[in-house]
């Protein structure tokens, strides 16, 4: 990573028209060359962006490691249910049936199952007029 950073420092420079280092390790043959106020400043700009990307890693990498060792982050959320809910959380289901739709086609209503929660027709689509949709939904929540 290093020499990756000082090989992009040496091409910047030499972009800028100031060439003071004569290798990919970054030293400076120069003492006395003039490093361009744009290009310090943008280097500035850039190594507070690479920090704030590393916080954001460690933080990413942190939720990975407690979501792969079973733990949920702290808080206070719902997940849909499949099945029985994880330490900790609570099961909560409810429904709304015979919706009243305009139309009984699938521009209206498209029958999807995820987990224990569900969208579909009541009864045979159409079957009790503009009564057309049913939505069952089942949650863990801590």
């Amino acid at each position: 990573m290093k020499s990756s950073m000082a090989l992009t420092m040496l091409i910047i420079l030499l972009v800028a028209g100031r060439v003071c280092c004569n290798d990919t390790t970054g030293t400076v043959t120069q003492p006395d060359c003039e490093i361009p106020k744009c290009l310090i400043s943008y280097l500035q700009t850039q190594a507070a962006s690479l920090q704030s990307l590393k916080r954001d890693l460690e933080s990413t990498k942190k939720q990975l490691q407690q979501a792969s060792s079973g733990q949920w982050p702290p808080g206070h959320y719902c997940i849909l249910a499949s099945g029985a809910c994880p330490a900790g959380f609570t099961r909560s289901q409810g429904h709304l049936r015979a919706l009243s739709q305009f139309a009984a086609s699938a521009s209206y209503i498209t029958p999807v199952k995820f987990g224990d929660s569900r969208i579909q027709c009541h009864g045979r689509c159409g079957q009790y007029g503009q009564w057309i949709g049913d939505l069952y939904m089942a949650a863990c929540c801590k």
